[in-house]
């Protein structure tokens, strides 16, 4: 509003207009900018405009200052204004403007030609073009009948707007200086800010950055007013998506804590969801204190987590995966935490706000978080190689001090080549195989023991039960019925040798390469 009228001044048309503007009244653009589906964020984006349309000087506070630029400004464009008529009516374009000159511009720019509507109404028309040229006279101060530049500026200098137009700049800079928290005399834009979001918290009642439609005309009733017509806000894409996905509120006394890990340290002994897929684990160690944890824990892995410590703060647990491009969200399972304070969000719609909510995109995360849960997280936390989490620190072990080893892969020690392919286990996870009963796991997929542990763990496996020798060219040669372990992709893959009359394993390969002998059927 304030930005248009400015521009309005300088226009030659705009003398003749006698409509005075709306007031620029900052309560009123408050007021109507509120509605129904509006949330905290968006309208305090939305009024950002303002701040800066008034930040005259642009140096990032409203003072006084800015409030004489703009009057300074106001006053230039009245004397542009006037000065234009006299230019606009210098027809023959000698630098001068005469009487003859001024009659002919009023009277046919100024709209004071004749017409047929009778001699009365002419003759009062005649009287105010005679009056309107005789005001502009008055800028010939030597009286010779001719106008020149000097004469112009100085007319344009002591003379007003002859127009009842008049912006009031005094209101708007009222308004903004009433957000001056610390008394300077300066509103920052932070301190606007945070004034903003106190005006959307008296109409948001309960908190939730959001205004619903009971809230809108709550406000107005308390006021004692009718509600402004507005329009409500429908929600976007992510808004429909985040109320779908639902998790449960954190309660205003618990931290609230996102982390996020990628490679794990260990495998698990049991499978979520798939036994042809990898699921690996980590610890978590609550450590002692009294305040409530909401802990959402991002895994880009199939993975269970292990925890300990003080569960008892642990009000709620949110389990997330990241969804690929293509297929489910990657499952993920807990130990330690009641199946009643645990939610699954690590599929479908859910899991696509999991992706990129890490302390690279912390503004996509405080979004994201108020979708979700209400509020943005009070720590934002991740670890490329986790052992053993420690919350609500953050403190992260990547490798534990010693492997632990399943109860499926125990062998004679003496045994070199065994002993060969357990380091090559070690090489990916530092921290062995780690048994769980399956009934122990709360997860949000079906959980199982692994017919045969993944990746090299299951090879080791096969090998001690004699299910597979390795020859001499480094080959596994399949010596009876049996299962491919899970995950023989990349730098796990290897190469398979199916003798003639054994039946090709059950399960994925994976990248590795199998050589069969002969096409005997794949037992079921």
């Amino acid at each position: 509003m304030l930005a248009a009228s400015v521009p309005c001044l300088v226009n030659a048309t705009a003398f003749a207009q006698t409509r005075p503007p709306s007031p620029f009244d900052i309560e009123l653009l408050i007021s109507r900018s509120l509605a129904p589906g509006l949330r905290a964020d968006a309208f305090v984006q939305q009024m950002q405009p303002m701040f800066s349309l008034l930040d005259a000087n642009g140096d990032g506070v409203i003072s006084d200052d800015d409030r004489q630029i703009q009057l300074r400004k106001v006053e230039a464009g009245r004397r542009t204004l006037l000065i234009s008529q006299f230019v606009s009516a210098d027809f023959n374009d000698d630098g001068v403007v005469t009487r003859e000159e001024m009659v002919l511009y009023q009277r046919y720019v100024g709209s004071f030609s004749a017409r047929r509507d009778g001699d009365a109404a002419q003759a009062s028309r005649e009287e105010l073009l005679e009056r309107r040229v005789a005001m502009f006279m008055r800028a010939d101060a030597d009286a010779d009948g001719r106008i020149d530049w000097d004469e112009m500026v100085a007319y344009a200098k002591r003379s007003a707007l002859p127009t009842p137009w008049e912006v009031d700049y005094d209101t708007p800079y009222k308004t903004m200086l009433s957000f001056d928290a610390n008394g300077d005399g300066k509103t920052t834009r932070e301190e606007y800010t945070e004034a903003m979001r106190r005006r959307f918290a008296e109409m948001d009642s309960d908190g939730d950055d959001l205004i619903s439609q009971a809230e809108f005309d709550g406000y107005w009733q308390r006021k004692g007013v009718p509600a402004p017509k507005v329009a409500a806000i429908q929600p976007s894409y992510e808004e429909k998506l985040a109320a779908e996905c639902a998790p449960p509120r954190p309660a205003k006394d618990a931290k609230l804590i996102v982390f996020n890990g990628h490679q794990f340290a260990a495998l698990s002994s049991v499978a979520i969801g798939s036994q042809d897929a990898v699921t690996m684990t980590a610890k978590v160690v609550i450590e002692s204190g009294t305040q409530p944890l909401y802990l959402v824990i991002i895994g880009w892995q199939r993975a269970i987590w292990q925890f300990e410590g003080a569960v008892e703060r642990v009000q709620h647990l949110v389990l997330g995966g990241i969804t690929p491009a293509r297929g489910p969200g990657v499952p993920a399972g807990a130990v330690g935490i009641a199946k009643d304070r645990i939610s699954f969000a690590d599929a479908g719609k859910c899991g696509t706000f999991w992706v990129n909510m890490n302390q690279r995109y912390p503004d996509l995360v405080r979004e994201r978080g108020k979708l979700l849960f209400g509020r943005a997280p009070d720590a934002l936390l991740q670890a490329a190689e986790l052992g053993t989490l420690h919350l609500p620190s953050g403190q992260v072990t990547p490798r534990p001090e010693k492997a632990v080893w399943s109860k499926t892969i125990q062998f004679d020690e003496s045994n070199a080549e065994l002993g060969l392919m357990r380091r090559v286990v070690l090489r990916f996870y530092p921290g062995g195989v780690v048994d769980f009963a399956p009934e122990s796991v709360v997860a949000g997929q079906a959980v199982a023991l692994y017919e045969v542990l993944p990746e090299a763990a299951g090879l080791l496996q096969l090998t001690i039960q004699g299910a597979l020798v390795r020859n001499a060219k480094g080959e596994y040669v399949v010596q009876r019925p049996m299962r491919f372990p899970a995950g023989l992709a990349g730098g796990h893959a290897v190469r398979f040798l199916v003798p003639k009359g054994v039946p090709r394993p059950t399960g994925d390969p994976g990248h590795s390469r199998v050589v069969i002998e002969d096409a005997a059927p794949a037992k079921p």
